[in-house]
């Protein structure tokens, strides 16, 4: 890898191996990905398995991300918002009911 990529593809590529699972999304009608949050996740494995799964997404030319996150996992909102990069677009939901 060189060190001309990106901050995320540096963080994510070591030695050309992938770190972290991709997360479990599916295929949007406007070329995109939802991210369908529901099992808990430790903040650190949910940015190692974000990371990987953009830039994966970014390869297969999906043009964003949609993150659901239920209030359970709330923990994971920063790091969901730290990730965001200009090469997707990128938004996070949440759902209330009244």
């Amino acid at each position: 890898m060189s060190t001309s990529g990106s901050l995320l593809e540096l963080e994510v590529w070591e030695n050309g191996i992938p770190h972290g699972e991709l997360l479990p999304a599916t295929s949007d009608n406007d070329g995109g990905v939802i991210v369908d949050m529901q099992q808990p996740m430790d903040s650190d494995a949910f940015l190692t398995a974000l990371r990987t799964s953009m830039l994966e997404w970014k390869k297969q030319g999906k043009r964003g991300v949609w993150i659901r996150l239920p209030i359970g996992l709330a923990n994971l909102v920063e790091t969901a918002v730290r990730v965001k990069t200009h090469a997707l677009l990128f938004n996070l939901l949440t759902t209330v009911y009244v």
